[in-house]
């Protein structure tokens, strides 16, 4: 085609707008946090094993939860040494450091932490010995009313 024919060509004024969110991202992600962490102190109680949360390691894992969104997104990584040099930093000697994303379509905790509790690759819950855990959570709001927790 020409590029007489392509600029004479009308193009649609009609425009399309979307929902804006009506979910608060944070105080959604908030509750997820708190019923996932009720979730696995009752699961591990449950069976007399010990339960304790590291709040430090938060930091190092939400920007290693964002840079791994913007690798499924982008294809590109960013300040993926930078995380592996702070957690063998900051993980004790004689110490396993175990991580891995999971991408849920629901909001639904419960179900959450049974897909947690029985996926393949996953932290051994059951292991007595095992006992210093940290959940992190991103909850990203896309059109209309979907929104992906990561």
């Amino acid at each position: 085609m020409s590029d007489q024919r392509i600029t004479s060509l009308k193009t649609a004024q009609t425009s399309i707008s979307l929902l804006p969110p009506k979910l608060d991202v944070y105080a959604e992600e908030d509750f997820i946090e708190k019923e996932l962490r009720n979730s696995l102190l009752n699961f591990r109680r449950g069976r007399g094993q010990s339960c304790k949360f590291d709040e430090k390691l938060s930091n190092m894992l939400l920007p290693a939860l964002a840079n791994y969104e913007l690798e499924r997104t982008t294809g590109q990584t960013f300040g993926q040494e930078e995380f592996q040099n702070a957690i063998k930093s900051y993980i004790p000697e004689n110490h396993t450091f175990k991580a891995f994303p999971i991408q849920f379509n629901h909001r639904r905790p419960k179900d959450m932490f049974d897909t947690l509790a029985n996926a393949p690759v996953r932290l051994n819950f059951k292991n007595p010995s095992f006992n210093i855990f940290r959940l992190q959570r991103i909850l990203l709001m896309q059109e209309e009313t979907v929104c992906s927790l990561l």
